[in-house]
């Protein structure tokens, strides 16, 4: 169904599937198509009504019911074994009297009895379906919301803003998500669309204030770099991380970014040191050099390649100096590996390497 869609997983088939939907429904210059308008009904929810996905009950779910409606009988009170020797006597009676066994066994507990009881209700294990059971009417929401995010339409970004405060939380996910694809393509966002992102910028959902972040890279909004920088000491790394992309994308990349170079996960540091790289600034060669060194040389590699397009020269006689210095012997295996990638002839790994050593 539908459902194979939506979540943060599309699988091959959803991305397919939302990749057709939105060829079909992509505007033109007179406007939003008609399978595009379809599609805003179909977030709206204006396509599906709730009361006929109450009527349309599966088959167990109905056997259940069923079940549920027939009355039931009281039970006798020797029906459970009370006993252990009444336990294994009890579909074969002739047995006590040809074993010469007691009239009396061993009395059951009550919780030998209740154990005997579950073991009797139970008929076989439980599977779980692979892909969850979703009504139609949110089902179909949530694929409008995936597909709209395809489309360069103020409309749709108007649609998808006024889904992040929907009620449920799919949708709402969904539609931030849509509106970070949104913004990469249109490269600009409308006020309205940008308010909307602001309100939920500190949303409690993890997810959601990802995808806001990212969506809010591409706004022209002097509001949204402010908000952004608040971002960098967001609790989740991810959000961090996009949140420092978010800023270098626009051109802001400040002494706050520099400060994340010593962030605890490795992926916010890439991050700030990538955004360093590309602002070339007076400080950018020096502030990677001892990004090398960092966490035992942690990125030396990665250090090196964006040496290499700044200035390696310049970034060479850094490494070469603690190459000289017998201090600082621990760090030499660093500087040689970093020396390697900053002076790559071929720009890769497995290329001559030229090492300036003296």
């Amino acid at each position: 169904g539908v459902s194979e869609s939506v979540g943060d997983g599309e699988g091959l088939w959803g991305v397919e599937a939302r990749r057709r939907g939105a060829a079909v429904a992509r505007p033109d210059r007179r406007g939003p198509t008609p399978a595009a308008e379809t599609l805003l009904q179909a977030l709206r929810g204006e396509l599906a009504d709730p009361d006929e996905d109450e009527n349309e009950v599966p088959k167990k779910t109905k056997g259940r019911k069923a079940e549920a409606s027939v009355p039931k009988t009281e039970e006798p009170d020797d029906m459970y074994p009370t006993s252990t020797l009444h336990s294994i006597l009890g579909q074969t009676p002739g047995a006590a009297e040809v074993l010469d066994l007691p009239d009396e066994g061993i009395e059951l507990t009550p919780m030998d009895m209740e154990r005997l009881a579950l073991a009797k209700r139970i008929k076989g294990k439980r599977c779980l379906p692979v892909v969850p059971v979703v009504a139609p009417h949110q089902d179909i929401r949530h694929f409008a919301a995936r597909v709209l995010g395809d489309l360069s339409v103020v409309a749709v970004a108007d649609a998808l803003a006024a889904a992040l405060s929907d009620d449920d939380g799919d949708v709402r996910r969904t539609a931030a998500d849509s509106l970070a694809r949104f913004s990469v393509q249109a490269q600009s966002l409308p006020a309205s669309v940008t308010d909307a992102l602001l309100a939920h910028v500190n949303d409690a959902d993890r997810a959601l204030r990802l995808s806001v972040v990212r969506a809010l890279g591409s706004s022209s909004d002097t509001r949204a770099a402010g908000i952004l920088t608040s971002c960098l000491n967001d609790g989740d790394s991810f959000v961090r991380t996009a949140a420092v992309r978010a800023l270098s994308g626009m051109g802001v990349a400040g002494e706050e970014i520099a400060a994340l170079l010593g962030d605890p996960d490795p992926g916010v540091r890439l991050a700030v040191a990538e955004a360093v790289a590309a602002t070339n600034g007076n400080r950018a060669v020096e502030l990677l050099v001892d990004f090398a060194f960092g966490f035992e040389g942690y990125h030396r590699r990665e250090a090196g390649r964006l040496l290499r397009r700044l200035d390696a020269p310049r970034a060479s006689i850094g490494f070469l100096e603690a190459l000289g210095d017998d201090s600082r012997a621990r760090t030499w295996p660093v500087a040689i590996e970093a020396l390697e990638e900053l002076n790559c002839l071929d720009g890769g790994r497995d290329g001559q390497a030229a090492i300036a050593m003296t």
